[in-house]
């Protein structure tokens, strides 16, 4: 008996930016030894979906120490009844029936219905995944979008506070994001500025300022 209790879990540390974690509280006074790491581990992700990973270790004789990398919304997306605030993958964060931070906005052609998905799921609509990508690679290249417009299933074009980028989806994505990256490097070399940069083409067009 003693043995039984002596290994019991009575402590779950969790190392996080956030202070909440759903159901740690499931495997308190529970056998170390019958717990598995893994199992706990894909149960809590399940359960946690503004998680990006979560690590859980055991440290006899009685505690679990569970590290949570959580996930960063990149973008909001407008859907009819509501925002999704979404990852780079295009997995819903949080949803918020109204606008209150600063992210870049997707406009999509096609509403998308607020009760049809859940935080957690993942948009899989392959125009959003593009844009994100094109969002998360513009913002790398040291670019500030505001909002994103896709008008169709070939255009999806990016603002910024007096530009506009627009990509088509009809092209390699990485030879786009390649061939803005050196086009922003010549500018700032040669002192232009540009108010327009549109990659539907053969060759890239540049409406200089």
């Amino acid at each position: 008996m003693f043995f039984d209790n002596y290994f019991r879990v009575d402590v779950i540390e969790v190392k996080s930016d956030k202070k909440e974690l759903l159901a740690t509280k499931n495997y308190l006074n529970k056998n170390i030894f019958l717990l598995s790491e893994t199992e706990m581990s894909r149960e809590l992700i399940n359960g946690n979906p503004t998680a990006k990973a979560i690590i859980v270790r055991k440290e006899l004789p009685s505690k679990l120490i569970v590290t949570v990398i959580n996930n960063r919304p990149i973008a909001v997306l407008k859907v009819n009844s509501g925002y999704f605030l979404v990852d780079t993958q295009g997995k819903i964060i949080y949803k918020r029936k109204d606008l209150s931070n600063n992210y870049p906005i997707i406009n999509y052609y096609q509403l998308l219905d607020f009760y049809a998905y859940n935080a957690g799921d993942v948009i899989d609509f392959r125009e959003i995944a593009q844009a994100l990508f094109f969002l998360d690679k513009s913002m790398e290249l040291g670019l500030k979008i505001i909002s994103i417009d896709i008008n169709g299933l070939n255009m999806i074009a990016l603002h910024l506070v007096d530009k506009t980028i627009i990509f088509t989806t009809e092209k390699n994505q990485f030879n786009q994001i390649n061939q803005l990256g050196q086009i922003i490097r010549r500018f700032k070399i040669s002192g232009q500025n540009y108010v327009k940069l549109d990659f539907r083409f053969d060759k890239p067009y540049a409406e200089l300022k």
